[in-house]
């Protein structure tokens, strides 16, 4: 019984249009096979295979029916037995790689890339020519022969800028050394290697630290390699890291490093209860913007701004729950512009349904295809990223912008018609165009070379310069609570006040809070201040208050929604006008605060007398105002004469004037207070007697 996997696309696009048939059969692992038909992709149960896949390579002819297999060492034709010739190529059945070309000016001509067993466990690159017009159509393996270089592992290949050879671009298992040959239909020019030295050098002992994978972007102008960290007798030996880099489809030079990731620059890697980046498979999405890694568990980066800041800062865990056996190894590109995933030993692959698309509308689903009773190895299939390219390149992808489209390769086309997916159409070859409204255009390129006619299609996302808003600024924070900032915007980059990197921050303190937000459109950012919202009701000490003058209870917070005093009222302020206790309660959005103040009243009216007897009887002999100490208030007093001249001045009156050295009469007086606007004005009889 056959096992399917319907196709549910969110975006539409004709499967067949992706690639040709070249990439239909996938063999690999434990007799694990799939195939891919129209619209689905189904398990297949007729492999004669059994490896741990790290070395895997299938072919298809361009209308899909399959041409053979293998693990590097063995050859399988399409009968699933031996092909003539490929029983036994001399190679590690479980080797680090092995890849085939097709040499499209030629149908029956195809070339396998794979490793022999070298000294002290180390691999040469060997490499043989397959003649698919031989035995029948069953096909035989012909001039297998060593490359020259030794001690090489891992291998990738593109198309070159003719469209019809290949670059094979392979690395040494020490040192940072990539090594590049030109692959003809006369042959691979073993004889005239290119050298690249690029990225960090690492060590390894022996094929059994062969973790990784190296590969170009359909595009073929990135290039990434990842390995596993190699620890020896329980000794770090090299560390676990992927590096990305530029590649010159023009030369085959493997350029400068955009980034490199591993546990110590980048320290989101770190998965839960591990200590260690360990990378082991990395793939491009089909647009060649965003990369995937795997180390045991999964991660995506975006990669549409090639700097390495932004890259380390777009970091997201698609899976991050290890559930044995889906330690999540080797990852392959699919023409249905998904991207397959093996675990280890598992009995299913899993999916990334939209790899285009950053972040975790990627879609990634976890054992989507059951390969019961089989299982996969560490490795799908190694084909060459060229069989799903779209044949062109998209740059400007900005909402109003004129979008660019170029052309990859240069081939004698005499017919480009160019459906852009929202209704217009050019027969220009490198046009541009301008999108009115962002979202997912299926973007067609047609071509022909005489009579054949060939349909790719891609993916093109338009873009919009981000906006954020983190809300209103000066926002009340209750103590103890955790707000969340999100300034997400769709595959952006953030830089917050304290120079972390996700879409979301934690507010637990007062303070200010900034964001910058970029994408390949433009740049927002926005600043937000949060105040605690404190106790700040007093209403004041315990105090004595004179019953001529109410005192204005204030309960002031800035904060306050409800007042409620001891009886009843509820406004903001309250007149404390007789002996007693006072008290509010006051609600704010984080506290329920009370207050209370005690009162008391006294009579503070002040009663100078009309008429005074200075004559040293000791009774009524001094200007004596009853009152005039209370509250401390401080009073001046001013005494003049029926001539209106002052005959007396004191700042700070101490009942102590008797009229000395003035004779008796009607004198005139004004008392000022210091500490307010009050004052007295009266007349006062001075008689001494006889």
């Amino acid at each position: 019984m056959k096992k399917i996997l319907t196709i549910h696309f969110y975006l539409l696009f004709s499967l067949g249009s992706m690639a040709q048939g070249e990439t239909d059969w996938w063999y690999f692992g434990d007799h694990a096979g799939i195939h891919f038909s129209e619209d689905t992709v189904e398990a297949v149960f007729n492999s004669a295979m059994d490896t741990d896949g790290r070395g895997n390579t299938s072919m298809s002819d361009s209308f899909g029916n399959l041409l053979y297999y293998s693990n590097g060492n063995a050859v399988y034709d399409s009968s699933h037995n031996f092909m003539l010739n490929g029983e036994d190529l001399g190679a590690n059945p479980n080797g680090t790689a092995a890849t085939s070309v097709k040499i499209l000016n030629d149908e029956n001509k195809y070339f396998l890339i794979n490793f022999q067993a070298g000294g002290v466990g180390f691999n040469y690159a060997g490499y043989a020519f397959i003649d698919m017009e031989a035995n029948g159509g069953l096909g035989a393996v012909q001039e297998h022969q060593l490359l020259p270089d030794t001690l090489l592992m891992f291998v990738t290949t593109t198309r070159q800028l003719n469209g019809i050879d290949y670059w094979v671009v392979f690395r040494e298992p020490n040192g940072n050394k990539y090594i590049t040959y030109s692959l003809t239909s006369s042959g691979l020019d073993a004889s005239n290697p290119i050298y690249s030295y690029a990225g960090d050098p690492f060590i390894i002992y022996s094929t059994s630290q062969q973790g990784g994978t190296i590969r170009i972007n359909p595009a073929g102008n990135l290039l990434a390699f990842t390995h596993e960290r190699t620890v020896i007798d329980n000794i770090p030996i090299s560390e676990g890291k992927l590096e990305l880099f530029h590649f010159d489809n023009s030369t085959g030079m493997v350029g400068e490093r955009i980034v490199k990731l591993d546990e110590t620059n980048a320290p989101f890697l770190q998965v839960p209860n591990d200590s260690t980046f360990s990378g082991f498979g990395t793939e491009f999405s089909l647009d060649g913007e965003k990369l995937y890694y795997s180390d045991s568990f999964l991660f995506q980066c975006n990669i549409s701004i090639l700097d390495s800041a932004s890259i380390v800062q777009s970091i997201i865990r698609l899976y991050d729950v290890y559930i044995e056996p889906f330690d999540l190894t080797g990852l392959q590109l699919a023409k249905d512009g998904r991207l397959y995933i093996t675990g280890g030993g598992a009995s299913a692959l899993s999916v990334i349904h939209h790899p285009n698309i950053a972040g975790f509308d990627c879609a990634f689903e976890l054992a989507a295809l059951s390969l019961v009773p089989n299982s996969t190895g560490y490795n799908l299939p190694n084909f060459d990223p060229s069989f799903f390219s779209s044949g062109f390149t998209v740059a400007n992808r900005c909402l109003f912008d004129e979008t660019e489209f170029e052309l990859i390769y240069d081939m004698p086309y005499n017919y480009v018609f160019w459906e852009f997916g929202d209704g217009n159409t050019s027969l220009e070859w490198e046009p541009t165009h301008s999108y009115q409204n962002t979202g997912i255009y299926i973007v067609t390129l047609t071509t022909a070379i005489e009579l054949d006619t060939t349909v790719k299609t891609m993916e093109v996302i338009i873009e919009e310069a981000p906006s954020v808003d983190l809300g209103i600024d000066s926002s009340l924070f209750c103590e103890g609570d955790t707000l969340l900032l999100d300034a997400y915007f769709y595959a952006s980059y953030y830089t917050w006040q304290d120079s972390s990197y996700q879409s979301t921050f934690e507010v637990t303190n007062e303070g200010k809070y900034f964001v910058e937000v970029r994408n390949i459109c433009g740049v927002a950012s926005d600043t937000v201040s949060y105040v605690l919202d404190r106790d700040n009701v007093t209403l004041g000490n315990d105090t004595i208050i004179c019953l001529q003058e109410p005192l204005l209870l204030l309960a002031n917070q800035p904060s306050a929604t409800d007042w409620l005093w001891q009886d009843g009222s509820t406004l903001p302020f309250y007149e404390a006008e007789s002996t007693g206790e006072y008290f509010v309660f006051v609600t704010t959005p984080c506290l329920f605060i009370y207050d209370s103040i005690s009162v008391e009243t006294q009579d503070c009216a002040l009663y100078p007398p009309n008429i005074i007897t200075p004559n040293g009887d000791g009774i009524n002999d001094y200007f004596t105002i009853p009152n005039l100490y209370q509250l401390n208030y401080n009073w001046s007093l001013e005494v003049y004469n029926r001539w209106g001249q002052q005959v007396f001045y004191n700042a700070f009156y101490q009942n102590d004037w008797k009229a000395d050295n003035l004779s008796d009469g009607v004198y005139f007086y004004i008392l000022r207070s210091s500490t307010s606007v009050d004052f007295y004005k009266g007349s006062v009889t001075v008689l001494r007697g006889k």
